[in-house]
């Protein structure tokens, strides 16, 4: 299943995606006589994915594509929320190289977290700070938990997954160089984590090892990797932090990146992943930087 989250009269909504249309979910509601919440953070939060998810598996696609429901053709895209309870990352999980391919883990994975203040969505400005000359942004699969879980096993932690979503993880560098254990700071500016409008459930993909994520620059393709390629899997990510606090539906787990883009004045951002209908892209503004 997809879900999207799409602008209409200055509301943020969720919808079902179906062929590249969307189903608003106070449609369905209307024309099946549910009650689903119709945003996707309040369908999390209430436990009412699954529900959702199992109907359209079973018969709700068939469904939906045999009934009278009006389309949305045409729509503005939106975060899918913007309020989540937390935002977790990890850093340099992705092996590169033949010699890397084989290397053992022997650490855990360095983690952060990004307020939700820095968070906006497809679209929205990146502001780069005042006096910045090596802001990066890198394109990361995000893992949005569906239920709440504390100290899971590898085994059974995707099963708390709803599923992914595209994101664009923003760093101030020069921050983070001056000292490493800087890297919550330089990545809490305001706008530094766009969020993408798409919601895709595991389910959707037959091997997960084969999704690719990209970071590309005005266009072009910078930097791409494979989820196989990780050091440290969906499910170790999941496991390993609920090992410390519980994860609760709509936080976000960003998985690493393939690689980073320097941002200049208008300069395009966009991150790539398999499986999803859009690109999630954000032009980067640079008003007060020194020259």
């Amino acid at each position: 299943m997809k879900l999207v989250s799409y602008k209409t009269n200055e509301e943020e909504q969720g919808a079902i995606e179906l062929d590249g249309k969307l189903i608003p979910l106070l449609a369905l509601n209307d024309h099946f006589h549910f009650h689903y919440e119709t945003t996707i953070f309040s369908l999390l939060e209430k436990g009412q994915y699954e529900s959702l998810k199992n109907w359209y598996v079973h018969e709700g696609k068939e469904a939906l594509a045999n009934s009278s429901l009006p389309f949305l053709e045409e729509w503005a895209p939106a975060p899918l929320y913007r309020h989540p309870r937390k935002i977790w990352g990890i850093g340099m999980n992705y092996r590169k190289g033949v010699e890397d391919q084989f290397a053992s883990n022997t650490v855990a994975p360095v983690s952060f977290m990004k307020p939700d203040t820095s968070l906006i969505g497809p679209e929205d400005l990146i502001q780069i700070p005042p006096l910045s000359k090596n802001t990066t942004a890198e394109a990361e699969l995000a893992l949005v938990i569906g239920k709440t879980c504390k100290e899971v096993s590898e085994a059974d932690a995707l099963d708390y997954v709803a599923g992914v979503a595209a994101a664009l993880d923003m760093t101030e560098a020069d921050i983070h160089a001056e000292n490493l254990r800087y890297l919550t700071r330089a990545k809490s500016f305001n706008t530094f984590f766009s969020f993408g409008s798409e919601l895709v459930s595991l389910d959707e993909y037959p091997c997960l090892d084969d999704i690719h994520v990209t970071t590309l620059q005005d266009g072009e393709e910078q930097h791409t990797n494979r989820i196989g390629a990780m050091r440290y899997s969906l499910a170790y990510i999941v496991s390993f932090h609920s090992e410390v606090m519980t994860l609760l539906p709509g936080d976000i787990l960003l998985t690493g990146t393939p690689g980073a883009v320097v941002l200049r004045d208008g300069v395009v951002v966009s991150c790539r992943i398999s499986g999803f209908s859009k690109e999630l892209e954000n032009k980067a503004a640079s008003k007060g930087i020194l020259s």
